[in-house]
């Protein structure tokens, strides 16, 4: 295996690095996603002025289609196909252009994201290809993401909701433990967690790499456990200080399989949402997951 690193100098508190092993550090600039803005073409009003053409609300119902049932609320039984199908409606729906995507969702509130499948043409075949999930409670969501003459939507997030009946509960925890530990040419890159679901435990998430550059979560802001059909995620959100200074961001995604840490991915930003360092890799034997 190859290995290699770079250091890249800069402003205080930036660091840039990259590793060509299972374990990476990259840096870059970090631009969150916002809403797709479409151009409104212009045409001639006749009278020798342009007038610009404008893009009308759209609204979306979505419908499950599973175990000889279809509507917005169906019940199957567990890891039956089940497949949405949506209705696009406005003033010039049936021209519409533009593609439908689908979400998954284990809660009412449409955060916690298990699958998803799209884009697909909204003038063609649009249904959802088909998903089986495990027992329990599954939120449907779909989003139009636009044309020229009609504007995005999104379904409303408890309007179609699928029941997957079973015996065996979904993947889930409420603590993970393990450790990452690479060395690299000329660095060393260790990641170490000790996370829990209550926020009001004590928590640990450090690292450090490249000779020197070190990370320690100071306060969790957020974290849960989301079940999917293959493994568990543990995901969370806190500050951090970087090299003894504040003000930073730590995202983990931790992927849980067979009752052990599969994964484990550290994303770092700075108060400008600039990405400082983003960590990957396999933990070492001894990681655990209790729940």
């Amino acid at each position: 295996m190859m290995k290699s690193a770079r250091r890249v100098f800069g402003t205080p508190g930036r660091i840039a690095i990259a590793v060509a092993v299972s374990l990476s550090v990259s840096a870059g600039l970090y631009l969150p996603l916002g809403p797709v803005a479409y151009a409104k073409p212009a045409k001639d009003a006749g009278n020798g002025s342009i007038e610009e053409t404008k893009a009308e609300p759209t609204a979306l119902a979505v419908s499950l289609q599973g175990a000889e049932q279809s509507g917005a609320d169906i019940s199957v039984a567990d890891k039956s196909p089940v497949r949405a199908a949506v209705a696009l409606t406005g003033t010039n729906a049936s021209s519409a252009r533009g593609t439908v995507s689908y979400a998954v969702y284990s809660n009412s509130a449409c955060t916690n994201e298990v699958a998803w499948a799209g884009p697909r043409l909204i003038r063609q075949s649009s249904e959802s290809p088909p998903m089986r999930l495990r027992p329990g409670t599954y939120y449907w969501q779909a989003t139009y993401g636009g044309d020229a003459k009609d504007q995005p939507s999104t379904s409303p997030c408890a309007a179609a909701v699928e029941a997957v009946q079973g015996t065996d509960p979904p993947p889930t925890c409420t603590s993970v433990r393990g450790e990452i530990r690479l060395d690299t040419e000329p660095g060393h890159i260790v990641v170490r967690n000790d996370l829990t679901t209550d926020l009001t435990a004590p928590q640990r998430l450090v690292a450090s790499w490249n000779k020197g550059h070190h990370l320690r979560l100071t306060r969790l802001l957020g974290v849960q456990c989301v079940a999917t059909r293959a493994a568990s995620h543990f995901r969370g959100v806190g500050e951090a200080r970087v090299d003894g200074e504040p003000g930073y961001l730590v995202r983990f995604n931790i992927r849980i399989s067979n009752n052990k840490e599969e994964t484990v991915r550290v994303h770092v930003s700075n108060a400008r949402r600039e990405r400082v360092a983003e960590l990957t890799g396999s933990p070492t034997p001894g990681s655990e997951v209790i729940g």
